[in-house]
């Protein structure tokens, strides 16, 4: 966030500043303390002493000092009677209510430290945070030093499993570079894909329901097809392996599962890659 856009703009930041007008004489104490130990620190591993940010930590030295010199009792507002509300004789319910309200709107007086400590939240918001929190892509070539396309990151660690298992088993030459994968159509299916792959496109031009028989036979007239293309009913031990295999990895990937209807179907469970 504090690359792409203006982090003093941001709800958190704001947030976070609204709650330092809450603070106490000793937390606000602590918290400039180690504010000017860092720009302490930060000054003098400088090799180029940056004028603005001297100018800053002798401000805010300024108010740390202001503060600690303030006694205890000064930080809380002291007690005070309460002020009497001027009732006439003659006066209503309507009329009372408006006074209450009037007194309610006054705002109440500030002690010494929270005027000093408004002070320096008005500095803080008016001149250091506007100078010292500019995005960093404000800053010509910026793209040298950061980078903020944060969309392409995401999409690189995220990824979307479903279309890359998708382009794997559909093309595998996309990821094997193999001269014995390569297509000349997409939709194209070659004896020489793994077992997988050919069982996986075949399976896309199916219905809901996959016929086991009629899908092992679509699969032998790919990888050993019969010379005159009748039905093979004596499948070799080997080939019956792999289309099982191959079956059973799709099942594992989730493409597939068993059927209750039928014993001898598989129901698809995929259908937008088809």
């Amino acid at each position: 966030m504090a690359i792409c856009c203006d982090i003093s703009e941001s709800p958190q930041f704001r947030e976070c500043f609204q709650l330092l007008g809450f603070q106490s004489r000793e937390e606000l104490l602590d918290k400039l303390g180690k504010v000017l130990g860092f720009l302490e620190s930060a000054s003098s591993n400088m090799s180029v002493k940056v004028s603005h940010l001297k100018d800053v930590q002798e401000e805010l030295s300024k108010y740390y000092t202001s503060i600690a010199n303030m006694g205890i009792e000064a930080t809380e507002q002291p007690l005070k009677s309460p002020s009497k509300i001027d009732i006439g004789e003659n006066i209503n319910r309507y009329q009372l209510k408006e006074k209450l309200l009037e007194l309610s709107r006054k705002q109440k007086p500030l002690s010494a430290y929270e005027e000093t400590r408004k002070n320096l939240l008005d500095y803080l918001a008016g001149s250091v945070f506007p100078q010292f929190l500019v995005p960093p892509t404000n800053v010509p070539f910026n793209e040298v030093f950061f980078f903020n396309n944060v969309a392409r990151v995401k999409r690189h660690i995220v990824g979307t499993p479903r279309a890359a298992i998708h382009m794997a088993l559909n093309n595998p030459h996309y990821y094997l570079e193999c001269k014995c994968c390569k297509l000349d159509k997409t939709s194209s299916i070659i004896p020489s894909m793994p077992d997988i792959c050919i069982v996986y496109k075949l399976h896309l031009e199916c219905g809901r329901l996959i016929n086991m028989y009629d899908w092992l036979q679509a699969f032998l007239a790919i990888v050993n097809p019969s010379e005159l293309g009748e039905e093979q009913r004596d499948v070799a031990p080997e080939i019956q392996a792999r289309f099982t295999r191959a079956v059973a990895e799709l099942q594992f990937l989730g493409f597939i599962k068993p059927s209750k209807r039928k014993t001898d179907h598989v129901t698809r469970l995929t259908w937008g890659a088809s």
